[in-house]
């Protein structure tokens, strides 16, 4: 594959490149050991402001903001991903190998390449492929850390029936009736991943459960007395109706691909590894009795980051930053 064609295809979002990383190897040294911002007793150095920042300039092209509002947007940026990395320390988060090589292959999967491709990219590009994969682990342990925050929200009915009566679910559920990805009833079976089970473990559970499908154990028995998700477990892994976009997407691929009926092997998550069973599948809006549902889920999702947004300006608050 063409080295540009490659660097086009990757997205700036996940790999953090910049045409900084382009200038010569030689002139890229000299700005390694500058600092530019001081996070508490943490330094970033000149190299990862400057790449971040060209970054922000080109996701933010077009939308009216001025260069310094860009800068303060990446200062900001920059903080609030040192906090979380160790914060997430703190909490003792840890993300393996194996899902980090995982992580890797979906991306280079993802823009139609190889992992061998992606070496030759980063090289090019001068940056080390032990540096990149250290930066997808942190991105790891940012989501698993948002997801721990975010699992502490609650919603009530009141919340939701005040959510099903306002523009915004109304604008929503006629995107979802045009929509031409079809709704999908599901079960799962859960086995989390966790401070206090190891990936390991979770992975040997999990194929053992796997194992007892592939001979004829009922899945809604084993959902009952093995699912780490209680709310669909008591259902036998019943999760219901869900509608495109509702579901993390590693979950939601392997559902999609799914037929009426089938069952799939173990598929990792942020949450840890599921079991996924397709039970039904139409387009359009479910039944008005699954409404609900669906409202409950986004209505979640919105709080949920609304807080992790208070939670981010709480932190920053509490932090000393210096830019030099």
């Amino acid at each position: 594959m063409a080295r540009k064609k490659l660097s086009v295809l990757l997205p700036l979002s996940l790999l953090c490149f910049s045409s900084f990383a382009m200038i010569g190897n030689a002139q890229t040294a000299r700005y390694t050991d500058q600092v530019a911002l001081v996070v508490d007793s943490h330094a970033i150095t000149r190299q990862e402001f400057n790449s971040a920042l060209a970054q922000a300039r080109a996701e933010f092209r077009g939308s009216g903001l001025s260069d310094q509002a860009i800068q303060d947007e990446t200062v900001k940026m920059l903080a609030i991903s040192k906090i979380m990395e160790n914060f997430a320390q703190n909490m003792g988060i840890n993300i393996p190998d194996s899902a980090v090589d995982e992580a890797i292959r979906d991306i280079a999967s993802r823009n139609r390449a190889t992992v061998a491709d992606l070496r030759e990219y980063l090289q090019y590009q001068g940056i080390p492929f032990s540096q990149f994969k250290e930066n997808i682990r942190k991105q790891m342990m940012s989501a698993e850390l948002r997801n721990q925050l975010m699992r502490t929200v609650r919603v009530t009915n009141d919340e939701v029936d005040i959510y099903m009566r306002s523009d915004e679910f109304q604008k929503l559920k006629k995107e979802l009736a045009q929509s031409k990805t079809p709704n999908v009833k599901v079960r799962h079976i859960l086995i989390r991943v966790d401070n206090d089970v190891t990936e390991k473990e979770a992975k040997l559970r999990i194929d053992r459960l796997h194992e007892r499908l592939a001979i004829g154990e009922g899945f809604d028995d084993i959902a009952k007395a093995q699912s780490q998700d209680p709310v669909s477990a008591a259902n036998g892994g019943e999760i219901g109706w869900v509608a495109p976009g509702q579901l993390v997407p590693e979950f939601e691929k392997v559902m999609l691909n799914l037929k009426v009926g089938e069952t799939s092997k173990p598929v990792r998550t942020p949450f840890g590894y599921h079991i996924i069973r397709v039970e039904d599948k139409k387009l359009g809006l479910p039944d008005e009795s699954q409404i609900k549902n669906i409202a409950r889920d986004y209505y979640y999702r919105k709080k949920a980051s609304q807080q992790y947004s208070i939670w981010q300006d709480k932190m920053l608050a509490d932090v000393y930053i210096e830019r030099r």
